[in-house]
């Protein structure tokens, strides 16, 4: 048989060279060898062009759908593993919400209605801390967190008979999972223009795509794919289930519209996402410092009045308790308006009308409303100083985030003055820090590592070394990852004047770092690096490499406390978790020096010119 194999392929090979060389004259004879190459170059481009937009229309048609089959499937499968208390919780504190709007709703003889909604929503805040003796609030809702929960069990008990729990079904969770679900998708095509824009940015291309190169646009939708289906992602929203995503398409659109030089929008952005989950305040200051060390400073400036707008927009119902703030601020609101129209008309006597109109108005409304009341006199010297001089020194394009910095601190100072509750910004984001008082909460890290055997370290346990001053453990852990986020910056900086791709993971760096080294960390907070770090399927194929790893780890620090009530669900993930302790927080924190090391140091290769 072999012979008859091998004589048949001897014939063959025969056979090829005998007709190439009688048919090479003819050949030669109807196309020159060049235009034959030229005419295989020809086809070889449109194969190209048809199959690489073929895979973008039929990712786009397809990947939406899927995503959505592949996370109702998610739910339905884990039911028995489900950690019910994080979403019970969350019900639990709608349901507060919502019984106290009905209450001011009878007392009133009437039906509900969105007047009294929100009084009892602005209102939960001040009653949790004043009925609290033991400093445990049962609550660490930031404001716009709340504000989902109330509303969820607000549209269910419209819907059906009044709700009291909670049940596991999905025709009571549906409304969050949407939310999540809106999250990820918004999230993945963040993702895409992100990477999109820094691969142009890079590589000197147009804005607007040559529409015969597709295949430079799957980098940026690998990226986006990575996040829609991402499993770690997956898993935490939909099998969990929790609401750690909300925060992520502020933080993507944010970076974009830095990305794009757009600094008062993306320092709004980024602070809008805080108002669901506080964590984004941890990698804020890398976003504010990098621009520093870029040569940048004013985009800083922008960010900061950004940010400063978007906290006074959140805490602008909770500032006005009463009547007399209200009046005050409209005060500030029209002297303000009148000093930018006076000194807009770049004329000497109106300046000077400006200089004395403002001091008239801040001192009248001064005594008119509370003049025994210091605050108001600093006050109203500080709105002089902001709404005469700064107009005067500073050019046009600086008057609009000028009023909005104005507004922010005239919001801020009125409900300092006038008894306004900040027990939304107790409750929010100042209890978290010591909601659990223990080195790590659960996950692995070096927390973790440092808690276990043989070292045995608590929260609070004091380090005594000679060129250390006394801290405790937990302000050490702190100071590591500060360190991490100057070096992010610093790396982010060099990223940004060289237009290197590294700039987009050495800002997605300092939420690994912070898992990996901060402490009272939850599992679940590996999540956002193990999104964000997606990038890196857009950059190169190592970066992507290491994207997939700090995924799997995320799944799999999510994944361990669940499975564990139902080895039989996955058995071969569950042996191959538990057969990953205790070197996994070891491996952790490898992977975490290694990114790090990555996304601050630069690329070998030269920064380009920009393109014509």
């Amino acid at each position: 048989m072999n012979r008859v194999v091998i004589t048949a392929l001897f014939t063959t090979a025969l056979g090829v060279v005998a007709f190439k060389d009688l048919a090479q004259p003819m050949v030669s004879h109807i196309a020159p060898p060049r235009d034959v190459r030229a005419r295989v170059r020809t086809g070889f481009w449109i194969l190209s062009l048809l199959i690489g937009w073929g895979g973008l229309i039929a990712t786009v048609f397809l990947a939406p759908g899927q995503g959505l089959a592949l996370r109702r499937w998610t739910w339905e499968q884990t039911a028995s593993i489900r950690f019910t208390y994080d979403i019970g919780n969350g019900f639990n504190q709608g349901t507060r919400v919502v019984d106290s709007a009905r209450q001011l709703a009878e007392r009133a003889g009437r039906p509900m209605e969105w007047g009294d909604f929100f009084s009892a929503y602005l209102d939960n805040y001040g009653k949790v801390v004043s009925s609290t003796t033991d400093d445990n609030y049962g609550l660490d809702y930031a404001p716009g967190r709340l504000l989902v929960m109330s509303l969820w069990v607000k549209s269910l008990n419209e819907r059906d008979l009044p709700v009291r729990e909670w049940d596991n079904t999905y025709d009571r969770t549906w409304p969050l999972l949407t939310i999540n679900t809106v999250c990820e998708a918004v999230s993945a095509m963040a993702v895409i223009a992100l990477v999109r824009h820094w691969r142009r940015a890079r590589n000197g291309w147009r804005i607007r795509p040559d529409w015969r190169h597709p295949w430079r646009e799957w980098p940026a939708v690998l990226a986006g794919l990575a996040v829609w289906f991402n499993p770690a992602l997956i898993w935490e929203a939909h099998a969990w289930p929790q609401w750690d995503c909300w925060l992520l398409p502020f933080f993507f659109l944010g970076l974009l519209a830095m990305s794009k030089e757009r600094w008062l929008l993306g320092g709004f952005l980024v602070i809008f996402g805080a108002a669901f989950k506080g964590q984004v305040l941890m990698v804020a200051p890398v976003l504010l410092i990098w621009p520093i060390f870029a040569g940048k400073p004013l985009a800083t400036v922008r960010m900061l009045i950004g940010m400063a707008i978007t906290a006074a927009l959140v805490a602008l119902p909770w500032m006005f308790q009463t009547r007399t703030a209200v009046a005050w601020l409209a005060c500030f609101i029209v002297a303000m308006i009148l000093c930018l129209l006076l000194i807009g008309r770049r004329r000497k006597l109106d300046r000077i009308a400006a200089v004395a109109l403002v001091p008239a108005i801040v001192v009248i409304a001064c005594i008119m409303v509370r003049p025994t009341h210091w605050m108001m006199y600093v006050l109203g010297t500080s709105l002089i100083v902001l709404c005469v001089v700064l107009p005067l020194l500073i050019p046009r394009r600086w008057w609009g985030p000028v009023v909005g910095a104005q507004l922010a601190i005239a919001v801020f100072a009125t409900g300092l003055a006038f008894g306004g509750s900040f027990d939304w910004y107790e409750i929010g984001y100042l209890y978290p820090q010591r909601h659990y008082p223990t080195l790590v909460v659960s996950g692995a890290n070096l927390p973790n590592i440092l808690r276990s055997d043989p070292y045995n370290w608590q929260l609070h346990d004091p380090i005594q070394v000679a060129w250390l001053p006394d801290i405790t453990i937990r302000t050490l852990l702190i100071w590591i990852f500060s360190l991490t986020l100057l070096a992010c910056s610093i790396g982010a900086a060099i990223h940004w004047r060289r237009r290197s791709l590294r700039f987009l993971l050495a800002l997605a760096v300092p939420w690994l770092t912070m898992f990996a080294f901060m402490p009272q960390m939850h599992e679940r907070y590996l999540l956002w690096a193990s999104v964000v770090y997606c990038m890196g399927l857009g950059i190169s194929v190592g970066d992507g490499l290491l994207a997939l790893v700090v995924i799997f780890c995320a799944w799999a620090n999510m994944a361990e406390p669940m499975l564990n009530d139902n080895p039989n669900l996955l058995p071969f993930l569950t042996n191959l978790i538990r057969g990953m302790s205790p070197g996994y927080a070891y491996g952790l924190v490898m992977l975490t020096l290694v990114c790090l090391y990555v996304g601050v140091v630069p690329d070998r290769k030269p920064p380009l010119e920009p393109s014509s």
